[in-house]
């Protein structure tokens, strides 16, 4: 039986994509009634990783610093939020490892898209990739400085392709619309391979001999989204939700599908083929097209908390 998670992580180096992904953060904590843990890592080549009190190389001014930070994030917060139970961990060591290893009792981890600098920065844009590829919870990485939120005014959107992971990512996404009061956006895109690979030589023989092909494909991609949301209206009734087939990488899809969003979610890999929505690469492409914060889920995490 898994332990009940209390608190979010969020990564902070004080950059101003590390202060967005705090307030986001904040923001989402105090909605959930969870604590916020505020991490600050130190990726100092001359010391071996372990806390910052019990690095004896560390110099002085570098240990200054970490605590500066780390409690600066922790002093914002507060001040958004008094009421708000907020702890603070500066380590050292790769920023990516802390998180990941943060997100082992974390209910969900929060970074930004880009961080400070090689030596210090706790949310570099390689970190968010990272911690997307191996937290044992979902992750949400806010794109630049703008603080947007799931609400009534702004939906969640969520990619689908019938896959097991997309399961896990729809399941997130529409309890965390549920929570919010948010409309819930379920998008399948569907989209010829592209290049010289053996698969975009069958599409055209395909299509050169059967014109309904294009058509059936389609038609696959209304079906999975169909009964995503006709599993969304059986789980929560009453939520509003909307289905959405689009042709094209689903990738830019889904980034176009952002615009006006509290929250895009997708699953980090998938079934891959013609229709395959949420491979690894599509969640990274999603995460550099996005407009507004990007939650991704893998259906092996031991815990998918979004309420």
């Amino acid at each position: 039986m898994d332990t009940p998670r209390s608190h979010l992580a969020v990564g902070y180096d004080g950059s101003a994509h590390a202060s967005a992904a705090l307030d986001w953060a904040t923001a989402e904590a105090f909605r959930r009634g969870l604590g916020l843990h505020v991490i600050y890592a130190i990726d100092h080549p001359a010391v071996s990783p372990g806390a910052v009190q019990s690095a004896s190389m560390i110099s002085e001014q570098l240990f200054t610093e970490a605590e500066d930070v780390v409690a600066s994030g922790a002093s914002h917060a507060a001040d958004q939020y008094p009421d708000l139970s907020i702890t603070t961990h500066a380590v050292v060591g790769g920023a990516a490892g802390a998180l990941v290893q943060a997100s082992e009792s974390a209910s969900l981890v929060v970074v930004g898209s880009r961080g400070r600098g090689p030596a210090t920065s706790a949310v570099l844009g390689s970190v968010s990739f990272a911690v997307t590829a191996h937290a044992y919870c979902p992750v949400v990485v806010v794109r630049g400085e703008a603080l947007a939120q799931p609400g009534p005014h702004h939906p969640v959107v969520v990619g689908v392709d019938g896959s097991t992971t997309s399961q896990a990512a729809l399941e997130f996404a529409a309890n965390v619309a549920a929570a919010a009061r948010a409309p819930l956006r379920v998008v399948c895109a569907w989209h010829p391979p592209a290049g010289d690979s053996w698969a975009s030589t069958y599409w055209d023989t395909v299509a050169q001999d059967d014109g309904d092909f294009e058509r059936n494909q389609r038609d696959s991609a209304a079906g999975v989204a169909g009964e995503a949301v006709a599993w969304v209206q059986l789980s929560h009734p009453g939520l509003a939700v909307a289905a959405e087939v689009v042709s094209g990488q689903p990738g830019p899809s889904l980034g176009q599908a952002s615009r006006g969003a509290g929250l895009v979610v997708v699953g980090s890999k998938g079934r891959g083929g013609f229709t395959g929505l949420v491979l690894g690469s599509v969640s990274h492409a999603v995460i550099t097209a996005a407009q507004c914060p990007v939650a991704v889920v893998r259906h092996d995490m031991h815990r998918q908390s979004a309420a």
